[in-house]
């Protein structure tokens, strides 16, 4: 069967084009070492527990207070009066004294029922006047036992204000405690988030890295594949061409056939078994370097690129 052969000189590839250098990236392996995980060092402060107020002064109070409410007044049991009566009772007997003195002296020494009755007026007025001081003293017993009711509460006041700042001082502490801890954790999970994102950073730099490369190895290796099977074709072609130019001279005639063995026309030579068996080579070679490549851990896939 004849070929139709394009004789004109710029169809005639001369082709200076080399082989690309290509590097197999081999299998892929991230270097990147990722963050141990999250673990929380933080120290949270012990829960508050509000203290509970115990009054030194109960007692105390609630007698005080029992005294003002259910007022009775005792004289008897009132230092003051106690000591109003030993008062007015010396001078009431001192009075009684001077009036059975009195009466004596008018009876020429002598004592009577009228000295009696004299001594006895003097030390009763005296009484009397004692008598009539008790409404006061009762006033000022109350006004006593209110002041000391009073002093008690406002002393029991002062305490329990005391211990309200105290635990408001330790609630505050606890707000401030607790606040740096959540800080603290709230820095620390910062933290693990940005070195996470900067180990997920470099894998996929790593990935694209190697995916480029492997893409520009597979290119690289189907780059130098074709120009080997166009070396062929054009060794076939330029031999061909040689044969052409030769029985054309020869016989006389522009145009050229290729002879399957005998008959007219000429013999190139290189038959299509040389051709087949040339690009047979080519392919093995390239498949030879491929199972080479995979014996050495190349010829990677693809990696899916992660975020």
């Amino acid at each position: 069967m004849a070929k139709k052969k394009n004789n004109k000189k710029s169809s005639v590839i001369t082709s200076n084009a080399k082989k690309v250098s290509v590097t197999n990236p081999g299998t892929y392996k991230s270097t990147a070492v990722a963050p141990a995980a999250y673990q929380s060092t933080a120290v949270a402060p012990a829960a508050y527990v509000p203290g509970t107020y115990t009054s030194e002064y109960a007692d105390r109070l609630n007698s005080a207070l029992d005294t003002v409410t259910n007022w009775k007044y005792d004289p008897l049991q009132d230092a003051a009066y106690q000591a109003l009566a030993k008062v007015y009772t010396a001078r009431g007997n001192t009075a009684a004294k001077n009036s059975l003195a009195d009466a004596a002296a008018l009876n020429g020494g002598y004592g009577s029922s009228y000295a009696v009755s004299a001594a006895q007026q003097a030390r009763n007025q005296y009484n009397q006047e004692l008598a009539a001081l008790i409404p006061d003293l009762e006033n000022a017993a109350y006004t006593r036992a209110t002041g000391t009711l009073s002093a008690l509460r406002d002393a029991d006041d002062t305490a329990y204000g005391r211990f309200r700042d105290t635990e408001s001082d330790k609630q505050w502490q606890y707000t401030q405690d607790y606040q740096k801890y959540r800080d603290t954790e709230s820095d620390n999970q910062w933290k693990y988030s940005q070195d996470y994102a900067a180990y997920r950073d470099k894998v996929a730099d790593e990935q694209w890295a190697y995916n480029t490369a492997l893409d520009q190895y597979q290119w690289g290796t189907n780059y130098n594949y074709q120009l080997a099977r166009d070396k062929v074709a054009d060794k076939q072609w330029a031999k061909e061409y040689a044969l052409s130019k030769k029985s054309s001279a020869g016989s006389g005639s522009g145009s050229s056939r290729r002879s399957s063995g005998g008959g007219g026309g000429y013999s190139s030579g290189y038959t299509d078994k040389d051709y087949y068996g040339d690009a047979q080579k080519i392919v093995d070679d390239e498949k030879d370097k491929q199972k080479t490549t995979s014996a050495s851990g190349g010829g990677g896939k693809r990696v899916a690129m992660t975020r």
